[in-house]
């Protein structure tokens, strides 16, 4: 649901997205409503400050009992600063374009 969310801003800026999942289902107890709420925010991001024609790929997979989710993309990233306050509301870093 995030990945169709997002796909309009995707798809304007003409970036290639990549799914990469693991070859295990995975199964997660969590709010779906909130992990796609996430995953869109994630994918609206990347697709925001990712150059036009840029890549975004998203992988998931399984590290013990923990399951995760990467969104990787190929714009200025995240200044390691602002990495403890990434979830919190109304947090935002600089925007590249000032």
């Amino acid at each position: 649901e995030g990945l169709e969310t997002a796909r309009a801003a995707l798809d304007a800026k003409g970036h290639a997205v990549a799914l990469r999942a693991s070859g295990t289902p995975v199964w997660v107890d969590a709010d779906p409503t909130r992990l796609a709420q996430i995953v869109a925010n994630l994918l609206t991001n990347a697709a925001k400050y990712t150059d036009p024609g840029g890549h975004v790929v998203v992988e998931t997979g399984v590290d013990g009992d923990r399951a995760w989710l990467r969104v990787r993309d190929d714009s200025i990233g995240i200044a390691p600063e602002m990495l403890p306050r990434l979830f919190r509301m109304f947090s935002q870093a600089e925007s590249a374009l000032e």
